[in-house]
């Protein structure tokens, strides 16, 4: 047992010179299968040392990557017999494999150090495609020491070498390069926040809500109004792996919605498992509909669209992602397509993206400013997920945008600040670009100088016009009507009353129902809730406002003038008759049939609701067991 361990020793002392590149001979190594089954016990056990000190003691064992780590026992065998045969050695491959084995141990206990060092403290070039690179130098480490130990052990030829070389390279460092693998010990996985991250797209209640949240928001758009610049801000996040993109959108839409006065004029499009339920996903065909309805609802010959697209970015693409759907790629040339098939003229355009340069040449023109947040061949930076805006972003929108009004003033601002930020993080400049059209600068100067008087009003159509609209709604709101409508108001309360609701249930009040003695004290409650509730909703006062302000948006004042005559006659007051005991017998008929369907679609829910909780409530006891 003593020379077991004490070759055992002799052979990790000879794999960590082998992997510091000194000087061993083949009578240095002690082969045999229970040296080889020991170091790879031993390389097992190094390999979790390491994994552990990178991760830290919040981590979990990882049985799965057992096999990824195991995968280097057959390359180990592999590249020793075939360096064996290289040599015509073939009788010292168990040497070799012993201590290639034994060289690893030392790379194994390095690379998840050295990897966690290049994530914290590496220099700016490196964090971009240079961190891909840094990956696989531990790989490179590998090879080469692998080919200078069959080198010394076979005490083989210098024409030897590169062939020796190849043979680790193409048995050793490239399966080994492709294996991710490898860690035992890693970060704790929360089974229930990846199922709402990777599954949420996939998941039955958000796949049919997704075309009614498009619908939704395409309704909603207000039209422009006349004389009046309007400002269209649509945000695209892309990527749904990071929530920067999401969160950076979010913020950016509230801050047009409340300074560039872009409510009622917002659509947010969203790759996010966080946003699935609230937000349209980001897609090219969402963008398409989107842009095609804004276009039908704005004055094209005054306002303008602001579109913000952010997410990450390759040469000549923006990246739309969220698994498991396969998106339609986004390129500047699909893009401008996009713009131009909508017949929106005006356009302000910012895409924040690595490489996001490459889509100037393709977007602008005379109406259009173009924005990005790099040059086509560059970077750009922020994109962690615990961000709240990429560099741009936050320069931009957050600092610059919040200060003036003038889109093209701010890039001005913000193009320094971004660059101090890159170089105290010692990262290549991302170089942020620029296009002016000649012909949108007098339109975003109009634009700006109107934002600084403050939010728009909407105009009536003429001075004389609001006694003529509000003689209009006299026509239309009576207190008939509004009495009418308090009416079928109460009358459905009554339906959905607490003697409605135990007739279903005897247990829905806990036993409380017609024979017990507090219930004319309930149905008394009941009645009032019903007649302030029915009175709030059908106040007269607010009806007129709510006619007068749509009549003065919608009506032009000839148009008006034609309907009041028409309504004035008596084939036009039995019209208005009509049309409102139609709309009252609507409300009565649409409450009559749909309570079957009002009731089952509340089972439903709160059925559903309670299976929720139920499983929610599992989690968080399956969370304190952990």
């Amino acid at each position: 047992m003593e020379s077991f361990w004490r070759d055992f020793g002799r052979n990790m002392l000879g794999g960590l010179k082998l992997a510091a590149f000194m000087r061993v001979r083949a009578e240095d190594i002690r082969p045999s299968w229970s040296q080889l089954v020991a170091l790879i016990v031993f390389g097992l056990l190094a390999t979790f040392a390491a994994d552990l000190a990178s991760v830290g003691l919040n981590g979990r064992f990882n049985a799965y990557n057992l096999p990824g780590v195991m995968f280097y026992v057959p390359l180990s065998l592999v590249t020793a017999w075939g360096m064996a045969l290289l040599a015509r050695r073939p009788e010292q491959a168990l040497t070799l494999a012993v201590a290639l084995l034994a060289l690893a141990v030392p790379i194994d206990l390095a690379e998840p150090l050295y990897r966690a060092g290049v994530r914290k403290w590496s220099p700016g070039w490196m964090r971009g495609a240079g961190y891909y690179y840094a990956y696989y130098l531990p790989h490179l480490w590998l090879v080469v020491a692998a080919a200078a130990a069959a080198v010394r052990i076979f005490a083989l030829r210098l024409a030897f070498c590169v062939p020796a070389l190849l043979i680790a390279a193409v048995l050793l460092g490239l399966p080994q390069g492709m294996n991710w693998q490898r860690g035992l010990w890693t970060e704790r996985y929360d089974e229930a926040e990846g199922r709402s991250r990777y599954r949420a797209l996939s998941n039955e209640d958000s796949f049919y809500l997704q075309p009614k949240l498009l619908e939704r928001e395409l309704a909603a758009l207000k039209p422009g109004r006349k004389g009046t610049i309007d400002l269209y801000f649509v945000g695209v996040a892309g990527y749904a792996s990071q929530d920067v993109f999401m969160k950076e959108v979010n913020s950016v839409s509230k801050l047009f919605r409340e300074r560039f006065d872009t409510e009622g004029r917002t659509v947010r499009l969203i790759n996010n498992a966080k946003s699935v339920a609230d937000a349209p996903v980001a897609s090219v065909t969402a963008l398409k509909a989107i842009l095609a309805r804004i276009a039908e609802v704005m004055d094209r010959d005054e306002d303008i669209l602001f579109l913000f697209l952010t997410s990450h970015g390759s040469k000549e693409r923006f990246s739309l992602d969220f698994w498991p759907i396969d998106f339609k790629a986004l390129d500047p040339k699909i893009l401008r397509a996009l713009l131009d098939d909508s017949g929106i003229k005006r356009r302000v355009i910012v895409v924040s993206a690595c490489y996001s340069g490459s889509f100037v040449d393709a977007l602008k023109d005379e109406n259009s400013l173009v924005i990005t947040a790099s040059a086509a061949d560059h970077n750009s930076f922020g994109c962690s997920n615990e961000a709240d805006f990429t560099y741009f972003g936050k320069a931009y929108f957050d600092e610059a945008l919040r200060e003036t009004y003038s889109f093209i003033e701010a890039f001005e601002r913000a193009k320094p600040k971004i660059a101090a930020r890159e170089k105290e993080q010692d990262y290549e400049g991302s170089e942020p670009q620029i296009s002016i059209g000649e012909g949108i600068r007098k339109h975003l100067a109009a634009l700006e100088k109107r934002l600084k008087r403050g939010t728009a009003v909407e105009p009536p159509p003429a001075a004389a016009a609001p006694g003529k609209y509000a003689a209009f709604v006299d026509l239309w709101v009576t207190p008939e009507l509004i009495a009418s409508y308090r009416s079928e108001c109460v009358r459905s309360m009554t339906m959905g009353s607490p003697a409605y609701y135990v007739r279903k249930d005897p247990n829905y009040f806990g036993g409380l129902n017609e024979n017990s003695r507090q219930w004319p004290r309930l149905m008394v409650a009941w009645a009032k809730y019903s007649e302030e509730y029915c009175a709030a909703i059908n106040n007269e006062k607010l009806f007129r406002q709510i006619y007068l302000d749509s009549y003065r948006r919608q009506l032009a004042e000839r148009d008006l003038d034609a309907a009041v005559e028409f309504f004035r006659t008596e084939p036009g007051q039995r019209f208005v008759n009509s049309t409102n005991g139609a709309a009252v017998d609507l409300m009565r008929g649409v409450l009559d049939v749909s309570r079957p369907s009002t009731d089952r679609a509340t089972r439903l829910y709160t059925e559903e609701q309670v299976r929720i909780n139920a499983d929610f409530q599992r989690d968080r006891e399956a969370a304190g067991k952990k």
